[in-house]
């Protein structure tokens, strides 16, 4: 027979079940079905955050954001430190953070760009919302210009109500990542944050946030399926490189010399790499052998090479030589540079022999030496025939400059006799030429009169 239970224990038994009731009510409140969603249509979005709000391009930002949306929702956005920044989505050509309309952000749209003045990150970027909402969920790139795979987690108030990822294409335009509750408004908050990627995993951009805060209605009735749709090619992206500086002035050089060599730099600005050709010179400049690091080259996105340039004029010219540095890639146009430089005369400057006195029909006890001297810096010159005219010869074997190549900054001399005339009365001067020309590529000089003088005692 079995025994009678006591007021006392069904109380107890009572409490007991109450409590296991409230814990079960109370674990199964949030079991939502909450789902990723990879599209803008999917969330069926009534509601979004502009982070214009925040100020213009390149506001540098606290650990701590706030923003308010279309709807009055309010946002805090929290980062791991301060220091992110604003960024105005393509005001420059090439837009760096993608290419509308093929994946990348929308131009003129300001993002939250999660990156630390040395080039770290403050990421995660954790978006808690004044009031619950059903969905939420934007557009996300790293910052690396590779492939990357974005995270988002869902929250009631400390409760996970699950996680998602989404990876991007092989050249890491950004991807539309949310997550969508369908069983009631319980999100209070969603984190972003990256889970691979090339550099920094911390550094991201986020663009506008979209919210669903619209309470759950009837089921729609299903549209019977219409035509499958042609799916449109997806535009083959192109590289847009930028030459830095967008010109060279060489000045003046001695035609057929040389000028100092000029360094450029061409900067790969696109989400593609560069694939470049040979690059290009107008006669009258050359590109420098050995540092070219540039041409039939391929430079990753957001990378550069560089290259350097002479001017090498082979003529005299009143007016400037110009032209450009033209370099082909998978660009829409050619990367340029326009180049100048003016081809100058060479300057030849000349010193006479100086003799002392002699007495009628006496040769002079020491030779007179005269120089030649090629004053430019970078061009050599050839010397023709020295010749002498009046009562002056050339001492055989002294002359070291007719016919000779004179290598810039350097010099020849030529030792010259004077004859005085046995007949020159005393006091008497005798005058005379030392003459040359010289050439420098198919360019002449001279020809150049030198004078001569001498006095008879």
């Amino acid at each position: 027979m079995s025994k009678p239970v006591s007021i006392r224990r069904l109380f107890a038994l009572i409490s007991v079940a109450a409590f296991a009731a409230i814990l079960f009510s109370t674990r199964s409140a949030f079991t939502d079905s909450v789902v990723k969603v990879v599209t803008l249509g999917a969330l069926s979005e009534n509601d979004s955050v502009s982070w214009s709000q925040l100020g213009p391009d390149a506001t540098a930002l606290s650990a701590t954001i706030t923003a308010t949306s279309t709807g009055s929702v309010g946002v805090t956005g929290t980062l791991a430190a301060a220091g992110s920044l604003t960024s105005v989505v393509c005001p420059e050509t090439p837009c760096s953070w993608g290419t509308p309309g093929t994946g990348g952000f929308n131009a003129g749209d300001t993002v939250v760009w999660t990156s630390d003045t040395f080039n770290g990150g403050n990421g995660p970027l954790k978006l808690t919302f004044s009031q619950s909402v059903k969905g939420a969920g934007a557009l996300i790139q790293a910052d690396g210009p590779a492939q990357f795979t974005a995270q988002i987690q869902a929250f009631n108030g400390t409760t996970s109500l699950g996680s998602f990822t989404e990876t991007s294409d092989s050249t890491g335009d950004a991807v539309f990542l949310g997550a969508l509750d369908n069983t009631a408004a319980h999100i209070t908050a969603v984190t972003y944050s990256l889970t691979a990627c090339t550099g920094t995993c911390t550094d991201f951009a986020i663009d506008t946030v979209y919210i669903n805060d619209t309470p759950p209605g009837p089921t729609p009735v299903p549209t019977p399926p219409g035509p499958t749709p042609v799916p449109t090619p997806t535009p083959v992206a192109t590289a847009s490189i930028t030459a830095v500086p967008v010109s060279v002035a060489f000045g003046n050089v001695d035609a057929t010399g040389l000028s100092r060599a000029r360094k450029i730099v061409l900067v790969n600005r696109s989400t593609v790499a560069a694939n470049i050709g040979q690059a290009t010179v107008p006669a009258g400049f050359t590109i420098v052998a050995g540092d070219d690091h540039c041409s039939n080259s391929s430079v990753a996105a957001r990378r550069n090479c560089f290259l350097e340039v002479e001017f090498s004029p082979t003529t005299v010219s009143s007016t400037p030589v110009t032209g450009n540095l033209s370099v082909p890639y998978n660009g829409a146009a050619p990367a340029t540079v326009s180049l100048s430089g003016t081809g100058t005369a060479v300057v030849v400057l000349s010193r006479s022999p100086r003799f002392a006195p002699v007495l009628p029909g006496d040769t002079s006890a020491r030779p007179g030496v005269g120089f030649i001297t090629n004053e430019s810096r970078t061009a050599t010159i050839t010397l023709g025939t020295v010749t002498i005219s009046g009562p002056f010869s050339i001492v055989a074997g002294m002359d070291s400059c007719s016919g000779q190549a004179l290598a810039p900054r350097h010099r020849c001399t030529i030792e010259v006799n004077f004859m005085a005339p046995g007949n020159d009365p005393a006091k008497t001067t005798e005058m005379g030429n030392l003459s040359y020309s010289f050439t420098y590529g198919t360019n002449s000089g001279g020809p150049v009169n030198l004078p001569l003088s001498a006095l008879v005692k």
